[in-house]
């Protein structure tokens, strides 16, 4: 299984539900969500 991340959107600094390996344009600061991290 994979790691599942979450991103901060840079206008809001709210959580953005996108996986950091899809290359998000408006999110960053990815997160992992679990695992060991």
């Amino acid at each position: 299984m994979a790691k599942k991340c979450i991103g901060v959107r840079d206008d809001t600094g709210g959580r953005c539900q996108r996986p950091a390996s899809s290359g998000s344009d408006f999110c960053f600061m990815h997160k992992p969500q679990e695992g060991d991290a």
